[in-house]
């Protein structure tokens, strides 16, 4: 849960509703997907540069619940969002 708000503030409702969707409940792929979004938006607008630390390290503290035993609580409450 706490992974989709945080994308929903920084990424937007939208997006973050369709990332979830495609990640299937999985949060590797989940974190995966916003990295491919921030590179998107590096891409576009090379400005954006400046944010990506901060962006990776959004995202990179979440690494420990993403890569965590199938079976734990965190990817039961990531699914269930």
């Amino acid at each position: 849960r706490e992974m989709a708000f945080d994308a929903a503030a920084n990424q937007g409702v939208g997006w973050t509703r369709k990332a979830l969707k495609a990640a299937a409940g999985d949060p590797a792929k989940f974190l995966a997907a916003r990295r491919a979004r921030y590179a998107e938006i590096i891409a576009a607008d090379p400005s954006q540069a400046k944010f990506k630390k901060g962006w990776e390290n959004r995202v990179a503290r979440f690494d420990r619940v993403a890569f965590a035993d199938p079976d734990t609580a965190a990817r039961e409450a990531f699914v269930a969002t």
